[in-house]
């Protein structure tokens, strides 16, 4: 029985550490045409993403995503509607798990 709990619990701690670090293996600039186009289908502006991507599990969850820019309508004055240099979105955990 001891045995059976131990190797449960090295799984379920394997897991987690797995999934704490996975996000840190995979290259988020290979989906920046993925995020327009659900960008493009939810709101209609043309997102270009320049920057880096960056997804953080630890010590909070955030998505960082440098040199964003959303395109303006045909015959503006300006190519932009609006750009960002670092956009950083944290998600803070107490308060969602809490439904707040």
């Amino acid at each position: 029985m001891q045995r059976f709990l131990f190797i449960f619990l090295f799984l379920v701690i394997g897991l987690f550490g797995a999934i704490l670090v996975a996000p840190n293996f995979i290259n988020w600039n290979e989906y920046r045409e993925v995020f327009a186009k659900k960008v493009y289908h939810a709101t209609g502006f043309n997102l270009e993403i320049r920057g880096d991507i960056k997804i953080e599990i630890l010590p909070s969850p955030a998505l960082l995503i440098n040199d964003v820019h959303v395109a303006n309508i045909e015959g503006a004055m300006t190519s932009d509607t609006f750009m960002v240099k670092k956009l950083e979105v944290k998600i803070a955990l107490i308060p969602l798990l809490g439904r707040q």
